[in-house]
């Protein structure tokens, strides 16, 4: 079945939807069209009959850009199909199309009678969603599998590796840098440059999709500004409060000064009662208090909250709402200013970490991204549990500990103490 369309698309597109290898990695960086081309590629080959197997880095991204990218793809040909919200599956005439997610990839090698993968962002997932996924190319009509890769080349990684070394017999590498996509306006040009501007080598592999072979080079606080020097306890300090949520995580008190850590606190099973004795016994042993900064994101801190309004320390506690908008617009939420804000301390003050407990592995694993909109955003907690085993929750703490300053006269993040907040 052969259907004609009129779509606008850049040579390097083209290529990737016209691709027979075995393997096609479309290499690109930020705003080069890659979800674009995958819609595209999955919808017109299940037009001809072959089962496409889709695979994201989390179902999130799966139902925000990828299923409404195949089906605008669908749409735009004019191809009826239904679509099991609840499965993730559109079914086609003669083919289907299914969405999986890489979070799980044990989850993935169950499948079998599909003729084309996917890895959406494949140098930002686990090797084995690459090995789960080609064992689902096989059955008795699966002629001629084919993989496709649609990602941001990402230093050191698995991916980086496979395509510098596969025999290219075998794999079509299609680069494509943002400015190669002819669709970007000037506005998106502009924001992506400046959110990269000072980091030269994230620019290259984030918007020009060059493939460094070194180790990764996106981390937020990268190993040079990791500092472990002692650090003195009589100098003004703050605290950062991350709350576990659900019992699962656990609870950090971090208390630092302008020159680090002074000291790293890890509790679990705490209710809002027991965090605040905990809390105040911690508070006490030092002189002066400038601030202390929640993390209140989904209102787990809500039961603390409610006891500090009524003491003395209402006018220094601060809940910190981690998916709120920036104060400035190259961050794509207030997590990812706040841990610029840790970083840049790092560098300008050789602020120490010495005190921490294990913050040095969260560190390592928490690296971040240039989003759709060209803002740097922080790659997802899940990702980051799935690397090291638990949540960065203490080097949450240790950011919010530095993002209200240590000037008892200056709140440099400008936010309202708790009375003015409606608590």
């Amino acid at each position: 079945m052969k259907i004609k369309v009129s779509v606008d698309i850049s040579e390097q597109q083209s290529r990737f939807l016209l691709s027979e290898k075995k393997f096609t990695a479309f290499v690109g960086g930020r705003g080069s069209g890659k979800t674009f081309v995958l819609g595209h590629r999955a919808a017109g080959r299940a037009v001809n009959g072959r089962n496409q197997l889709v695979v994201g880095r989390t179902y999130k991204e799966l139902r925000q850009t990828i299923i409404p990218s195949v089906i605008n793809a669908l749409e735009l040909y004019r191809i009826p199909f239904k679509q099991n919200k609840n499965d993730n599956i559109l079914t086609l005439a003669k083919s289907k199309i299914l969405f999986l997610s890489g979070e799980n990839p044990e989850a993935i090698r169950s499948y079998t009678d599909y003729h084309d993968g996917y890895i959406d962002e494949a140098a930002w997932q686990k090797q084995m969603v690459m090995k789960n996924l080609s064992m689902c190319l096989r059955g008795k009509d699966v002629l001629n599998p084919t993989v496709s890769f649609t990602t941001t080349p990402r230093g050191g990684s698995w991916f980086n590796l496979f395509v510098t070394k596969s025999n290219q017999e075998k794999l079509e590498l299609i680069k494509c840098s943002t400015f190669d996509n002819p669709f970007l306006s000037e506005d998106s040009l502009e924001l992506f440059k400046e959110a990269l501007s000072g980091d030269e080598k994230l620019a290259r592999q984030e918007l020009y999709a060059d493939m460094l072979s070194e180790s990764p080079i996106n981390a937020v606080i990268p190993d040079n500004l990791i500092f472990m020097s002692d650090v003195p306890s009589d100098l003004p300090v703050s605290i950062g409060i991350d709350v576990a949520r659900e019992g699962v995580d656990n609870t950090f008190i971090v208390v630092s000064n302008e020159k680090g850590v002074v000291e790293s606190n890890k509790f679990s099973n705490l209710d809002g009662i027991n965090l605040y004795l905990n809390f105040e016994k911690i508070a006490k042993k030092y002189r002066t208090l400038c601030s202390v900064n929640v993390d209140n994101t989904g209102g787990w801190a809500s039961s603390f909250l409610d006891i500090v309004k009524t003491t003395d320390y209402r006018d220094k506690v601060f809940g910190i709402n981690f998916a709120s908008s920036a104060s400035n617009n190259i961050y794509a939420n207030k997590r990812a200013e706040m841990l610029f804000k840790l970083r840049d301390l790092c560098g300008k003050k050789a602020f120490s970490l010495k005190n921490c407990q294990d913050v040095v592995s969260e560190i390592n694993a928490t690296t971040y991204f240039l989003n759709g909109a060209g803002q740097r955003q922080i790659i997802d907690k899940k990702l980051i549990k799935k690397d090291i085993g638990h949540s960065p929750d203490e080097l949450d703490a240790v950011s919010l500990s530095v993002l209200n300053g240590f000037n008892l006269h200056t709140n440099e993040a400008g936010y309202s103490p708790l009375p003015q907040q409606g608590w």
